[in-house]
């Protein structure tokens, strides 16, 4: 009896492993702006025109987001749209999901750190990290941006009732962005 009362145990042990191993597999680490900087090919001020899944040459999924191009930061473009490539997507009644990667929504604007693929496609660098939303408050005129690890998303961590600074903690704006990326050029 104390062998199967041991023994009973064992797929629970080997559940919370691998729910250990996958949490463990799921975590960045996380990347500052010089970090991004220096990995990124291209820095574009941008906006999401257009997003399609479809499968790749392999036969995989994926997303192929069309952008319009503001300003161009760092690097060079091949024209005012080009493409950013995401593996993953929606198509029909099959969805495949890439945890942390970022998501680009048609009519977001948003600042992207990327590097360009063998077939000239832009890749968001380090996952969510390289790609900032853009938010823009209506009570100040400020434009805010924010990813999972830096800056506060418009709407979280302000006073209850009034406008978000950029002077509170956490706030980043797209100017103080930009300038951190000029500082961390070569």
């Amino acid at each position: 009896m104390r062998i199967e009362s041991r023994w009973r145990w064992a797929p629970g042990l080997v559940l919370a492993w691998l729910a250990a191993v996958g949490a463990a597999a799921g975590q960045m680490i996380p990347m500052d702006v010089p970090g991004l900087t220096a990995r990124a090919d291209v820095i574009v001020h941008a906006q999401a025109v257009s997003a399609t899944c479809l499968r790749d040459e392999r036969g995989r999924l994926v997303t192929r987001v069309e952008v319009e191009v503001r300003d161009v930061w760092k690097g060079r473009v091949p024209g005012e749209r080009f493409t950013i490539v995401l593996a993953g997507g929606t198509l029909g009644n099959r969805r495949v999901t890439v945890p942390g990667q970022a998501q680009y929504v048609p009519g977001e604007e948003f600042v992207g750190f990327l590097r360009w693929n063998e077939r000239g496609e832009g890749v968001t660098v380090g996952l969510s990290q390289g790609k900032f939303a853009v938010s823009r408050d209506l009570a100040d005129g400020d434009v805010r941006v924010w990813n999972p690890f830096l800056g506060v998303p418009a709407g979280l961590g302000g006073e209850a009732g009034g406008s978000l600074t950029a002077k509170r903690s956490g706030q980043l704006t797209l100017g103080d962005l930009h300038r951190q990326v000029e500082a961390s050029r070569p």
